[in-house]
């Protein structure tokens, strides 16, 4: 009786693995400092859209990427002058294969200031925590008007901070006294997009497909040691 109840168990949290392998994601948590100290480039921007969808091959497992295209109202960090800028994204709609790490850069509003590092040709959020939904309130700056943090928060508020505090995020953007405004009409986008320059977006991803598909092959084995045990007993 005791081994049917083990086995019973055993199946119902094998069960669950299977049926939510794509809902649990594992990200880094990262306060505002983090966020700025660990970035290679920050801006705030629209998001007008996914621009491309690509496939990587990262130690032998296959994943996509989405590719989205930036409108930058300024930058906050790094040298970048661009008024277009590329960003790339674990994941692509519409595709059979998914991962738990997968999001889409406008899932939580589409004006952001993003928090992003430099991976190969290619820039990503830092993590979910790097895409920080704003709204512009429509103050119209004046032509005198200095360009500094000051100028930036009346022009735009913070709508949805993730996991840090929207008083942390304006304190950056108040310290940041020398913002700049994009001149050059010439994009990051990389002329080929090579599956390497993907690789290490999905390293979290496949560490969780490969810990799940242990976890999974485990349980089973566990449960046929279990059979067989009770059969034994049975015969």
């Amino acid at each position: 009786m005791k081994s049917k109840v083990i086995i019973l168990v055993l199946t119902l949290v094998l069960l669950v693995l299977i049926g939510i392998p794509t809902t649990v994601a594992s990200w880094a948590k990262f306060n505002t400092s983090d966020l700025v100290q660990n970035s290679d480039v920050i801006l705030l921007g629209k998001i007008v859209g996914p621009v491309e969808e690509s496939q990587g091959v990262a130690d032998g497992i296959s994943g996509w990427v989405t590719y989205w295209r930036v409108e930058v109202f300024y930058y906050l960090k790094g040298d970048n002058e661009t008024k277009d800028f590329y960003v790339v994204t674990p994941g692509a709609k519409n595709k059979t294969v998914s991962s738990a790490n997968d999001y889409r850069l406008d899932e939580w509003g589409s004006t952001v200031v993003l928090f992003l590092r430099k991976d190969g040709d290619s820039y990503v959020p830092l993590s979910p925590q790097g895409v920080v939904t704003i709204e512009k309130i429509g103050y119209s700056p004046k032509a005198d008007e200095p360009l500094n943090g000051k100028r930036i928060l009346a022009e735009f508020n913070i709508t949805n901070p993730q996991t840090n505090t929207k008083e942390d995020f304006e304190r950056f953007i108040l310290e940041n006294s020398v913002p700049v405004i994009p001149t050059n009409v010439s994009a990051n986008l990389p002329l080929n997009i090579r599956s390497g320059n993907v690789n290490n977006i999905y390293n979290n991803a496949i560490f969780s497909r490969i810990l799940m598909g242990l976890l999974i092959i485990s349980g089973l084995v566990i449960i046929v040691m279990l059979l067989l045990r009770h059969r034994s007993r049975v015969s």
